[in-house]
């Protein structure tokens, strides 16, 4: 475990729970793969590169996060999420 994988998986969670889960848009999961569910962890690599998409990556899963909820009227805030796979109400 890392520092580095940390940030990673900081973005995957909020991949997973924005984008995949209250938008239910159907992108796909970030840092995870068929063969290595902890991609997050294990694809970090102490490289310049790794941390830089790292750090940019959830800066950008955090934007898409506040974008979307900036579009959510104030009265929804409190209801349950829609199933995964079914499209959101909102």
């Amino acid at each position: 475990m890392s520092l580095l994988g940390l940030v990673r998986h900081m973005a995957r969670v909020e991949n997973n729970w924005f984008q995949r889960t209250a938008r239910a848009n159907g992108h796909g999961r970030i840092y995870w793969s068929v063969e290595d569910d902890d991609l997050d962890f294990n694809g970090a690599e102490p490289t310049q590169e790794c941390v830089d998409d790292a750090l940019a990556s959830l800066r950008r899963e955090v934007a898409a996060a506040e974008e979307w909820f900036a579009g959510v009227p104030e009265s929804d805030l409190g209801r349950e999420l829609p199933i995964a796979g079914h499209p959101a109400t909102w």
